[in-house]
């Protein structure tokens, strides 16, 4: 048998709907069962909220950063001033570092919620099996309600484009029989 083969989930969760059957022939492509996705979804939108989140932690981060510097630099400008002080314009200047390096955090954070939202929508994306190949289900390996691990399979797929068939026939019977 040429392009058989079992397709599996690429998520794990229950079976919404197996939309399949033995024997059915299926093109490229063509939905074959999908997972319960409200999960999914729900997973999706806290990861997009949580980008927001990151999103916002930037800007007053950026807001803090400014301020901090500002206030340096005003101490600095008063360095010839009797009310200057050496060492609150040390304190300032710690402090524009240290929200400079919030900045940095609150980046960085941004780019992990923006990678898990990222995985969030790949794992939604594959939380519909879909046939790699035209073929004919051999044998279905799921039912709706299901639970089905990572990687479980689905259905046994026989490729049809790449099929060859050897047959034993009396050659007095092959007059009938034409190429393809």
């Amino acid at each position: 048998i040429l392009g058989g083969g079992a397709r599996a989930w690429r998520v794990g969760g229950s079976v919404d709907e197996v939309l399949v059957g033995v024997g059915d022939r299926v093109e490229k492509d063509q939905p074959l069962s999908s997972s319960a996705q409200e999960g999914l979804k729900a997973e999706r939108a806290r990861r997009h909220a949580l980008l927001n989140l990151a999103s916002a932690r930037i800007a007053s981060a950026k807001a803090s950063l400014r301020l901090a510097q500002q206030a340096a630099n005003r101490l600095a400008r008063l360095r010839k001033s009797a009310a200057f002080s050496e060492a609150l314009l040390a304190d300032k200047q710690r402090e524009a570092e240290r929200a400079a390096a919030q900045v940095k955090e609150a980046q960085a954070d941004y780019a992990r919620s923006k990678a898990e939202l990222n995985l969030a929508d790949v794992d939604l994306a594959y939380s519909d099996v879909r046939a790699p190949y035209a073929g004919v289900v051999m044998e279905r390996h799921v039912d709706v309600g299901g639970f089905v691990p990572l990687g479980g399979p689905v259905v046994s797929l026989l490729g049809v484009e790449a099929m060859e068939v050897e047959a034993e026939a009396p050659t007095e019977r092959m007059g009938g029989a034409t190429p393809g």
